[in-house]
This record gives C-alpha cells, structure tokens and sequence, in this order.
C-alpha cells in the first residue's frame, strides 16, 4: 500500500464512521402534535387576553368609584358653602336632596357613575 493510498482512506476531519447498515428511519413531529401544541398554546393566549381584560375591567371600575366618592364629597363641600356645583364628566350623574331636622338641615349628595356604581354621602349643617 502506498502512502497515497492510506491518505485518502483516512475519514475526514469532523466526520465519523458508521457501519455499513441501513439508516434508522427518522421521525419528527407529526402534525398532528403540532396541531395539538397549537391549539393549547392558543387556549393558554386567550385565557391571559381573558384575565386581562378581567383586570382591566376591574381597576376601572375601582377609579370610577374613587372618582364617585370624590365627587359626593364636593358636591356636600360646595353646596354647604352656597357655591355652584362643579360639572361632572359625560354619563355621569348627581342628586342633591336637602332635608330640614330639627334645628339643622341634613344635605345628601348622590354620585352615579357610568357603570353603574352609586355613591351616597350625608351630611348634617346645625347652626
């Protein structure tokens, strides 16, 4: 055997030797498992949209009903000083009712805010 002969015999670098056998029969992903995949993906996505729009939700009606609170406690301030009542935003809706009692007057100030949460507020002026 000549040197020539044993270089090009050598395998190349990075390469490995296999025996001569049929090659095992490979197997991927079948489509359905993909389909399946993408579908509990899509399930798990529109459960967070879900509970984001749940969330959402929930802190606007929470800076709805401060805003109520709000509101009630200036309408009694202003209507207490004899001032004119300050405006209240689009879809949004106040009552004032004035009692007399006794010697005093008893103000109450009702605060409706566009998803329906009511706020109520009293309010007892004595001389």
């Amino acid at each position: 055997m000549n040197t020539h002969d044993a270089i090009e015999r050598r395998p190349l670098a990075g390469s490995t030797i296999f025996p001569a056998t049929k090659p095992a029969r490979q197997r991927g992903s079948g489509l359905l498992a993909v389909m399946v995949a993408l579908l509990l993906t899509s399930i798990g996505l529109l459960g967070l949209v879900q509970a984001q729009r749940a969330l959402l939700q929930s802190q606007r009606l929470q800076v709805q009903r401060l805003e109520a609170w709000r509101y009630a406690r200036q309408g009694l301030a202003q209507t207490a000083l004899h001032q004119p009542l300050s405006p209240l935003p689009s879809g949004w809706r106040r009552t004032l009712e004035s009692q007399p009692e006794a010697a005093c007057q008893r103000l109450r100030c009702r605060v409706t805010t566009p998803l329906g949460y009511t706020a109520s507020l009293e309010k007892l002026i004595c001389p």
